[in-house]
């Protein structure tokens, strides 16, 4: 499991966890970071 937070969890409902995972990769962030901020 990895630590998302609110609005990346209703982004990944709307459009799925495929769509999270590439804008996750686009902003080149540290998934197993639980002190970075959202990316929305």
């Amino acid at each position: 499991m990895v630590p998302i937070a609110g609005a990346e969890y209703r982004f990944a409902e709307r459009k799925g966890p495929d769509a999270l995972e590439a804008a996750l990769k686009l902003k080149q962030v540290d998934i197993f970071n639980i002190q970075r901020p959202s990316i929305f």
